[in-house]
């Protein structure tokens, strides 16, 4: 008795199996049907040895560039030593542009001298 609803796709796919167990050694069968079960648990473990392959090429390739510039003259450095000036303050620009004397308040220098 066929069932008529199920697709062609599927009859295949049910042909290609019974063909698969008549073939197969029940052992291999049985490590097929646990792959089956574990499908996450194996894409957890594929996706950590890649990632720990990508470190490794990562790590080795850093490593023979450092040591491929270690020798090389251009490797000098930058200059350790530099010329640093105090910026100049607004109440010290204020007092330059005006001639006032920057270190007494601005209330003090609004009244005359008494």
């Amino acid at each position: 008795m066929a069932i008529s609803w199920i697709s062609r796709k599927t009859k295949r796919a049910v042909r290609f199996a019974r063909f698969l167990v008549m073939m197969l050694h029940p052992l291999d069968l049985k490590l097929l049907r646990d792959i089956g079960r574990m499908k996450g648990q194996m894409i957890a473990v594929s996706v950590v040895m890649a990632c720990g392959l990508a470190m490794m090429v990562m790590s080795r390739s850093l490593i023979l560039s450092l040591e491929s510039t270690r020798g090389t003259p251009t490797n000098t450095g930058a200059p350790v030593c530099g010329c640093v000036l105090r910026p100049e303050t607004r109440a010290q620009r204020a007092a330059r542009a005006s001639g006032a004397d920057p270190a007494s308040p601005p209330w003090i220098r609004a009244f005359p001298e008494m």
